[in-house]
Order: structure tokens, then sequence, then C-alpha cells
């Protein structure tokens, strides 16, 4: 409607995967570990991936935070840093 603000949604997309067996059996075999239905959860730790793209550096910031005051997630590590490539720089937020 006419002067109506809509509200700011600082995701822009969210993608996701579940990594496949074959991966995940490559990944223990590389670390030369045990490549069984046992290990795997305990030992590949991005079998499920989550891809947020924000608008703002400043968005990643609050997304990040958001999710490390969940309860539900274990954080084990963050990484910060830019990314570049032949025609742009973009800015990722690790979470493990």
């Amino acid at each position: 409607m006419p002067g109506e603000q809509e509200a700011y949604v600082p995701v822009k997309s969210c993608q996701s995967r579940i990594k496949s067996a074959e991966s995940m059996r490559k990944k223990l075999q590389a670390r030369g570990l045990k490549t069984n239905l046992h290990s795997a959860p305990n030992d590949v730790y991005d079998a499920v991936g989550i891809r947020i793209i924000c608008g703002f550096v400043d968005d990643v910031y609050k997304i990040a935070a958001w999710i490390e005051k969940r309860k539900e997630f274990e954080i084990l590590q963050c990484k910060d840093y830019f990314v570049k490539d032949l025609k742009k720089i973009w800015k990722v937020y690790s979470i493990v």
C-alpha cells in the first residue's frame, strides 16, 4: 500500500546442502580415518551446510551473532575473511 514501508530483510538468499556419502567417505579417507556410519557423524563437521547471502557486511555480522547465540548449535570455529576473484571481492564469515 502507498506510504507503507517494507520490513528490511538482511538475508538475500539462503542455500543448503547435505554432503553426499561418497564425499564424506573421501574426506574420511583423506584424513586417514575409518569410513563407517559411526565415525562419519563424529569426524566430518561439514556434513550439512547452509550458505546465507547478505546484501551488506554489517548484516553478515548480525546473522553470525544470531547463529552464535543459538543454543541448538555447537560452534567449533569461526573464520572471518575476504575472497577475491578476477571481477569482485566478497566477505565470508564461516562458522563450523
